[in-house]
């Protein structure tokens, strides 16, 4: 099954300020070392951390301004993570259950929202990739072009 959507998505006025998830349960992928990431379930949102030297690239590539569309693809057999023309291979499980519920959270709502939030309880610095029903905070963000969500 194929499913795609486009995001509205979201950039913060200032470098660095982000609002925060909130409350959230966490699954690990079944390493639990930095190699894993980690799929945080909150009240209509749906967040993504990944490990440190893949997120930089990883949020350059879905929140800079680049010419013309950018996408995200979660692709469940190949166990990767595309933005834009960065791929990213996942260990084995750790995007299944995360992304089954991301598909079931945008089929249930009309619009669904893509900006980048932190948490008190993670590393300074952390930034969550954080898909939501609920738009952001406008005083914090302001909406850019949209993003191509694919997950097959």
């Amino acid at each position: 099954m194929i499913y795609s959507r486009r995001v509205r998505r979201y950039v913060a006025y200032y470098r660095g300020w982000c609002q925060a998830f909130g409350e959230h349960d966490i699954e690990q992928g079944p390493s639990e070392s930095i190699t894993g990431i980690h799929w945080l379930f909150g009240a209509r949102r749906i967040g993504l951390i990944l490990p440190e030297d893949v997120r930089k690239r990883f949020l350059k590539e879905l929140v800079g301004r680049k010419a013309g569309e950018p996408f995200i693809s979660f692709s469940r057999s190949s166990s990767e993570i595309r933005a834009n023309g960065f791929v990213w291979p996942v260990l084995n499980g750790d995007i299944e259950h995360g992304v089954e519920r991301l598909v079931a959270l945008a089929q249930q709502h009309t619009e669904l929202h893509m900006f980048l939030t932190h948490h008190l309880c993670y590393t300074p610095g952390t930034r969550i990739i954080t898909f939501s029903v609920a738009k952001p905070l406008v005083i914090l963000y302001k909406e850019i072009d949209p993003l191509a969500l694919c997950i097959h």
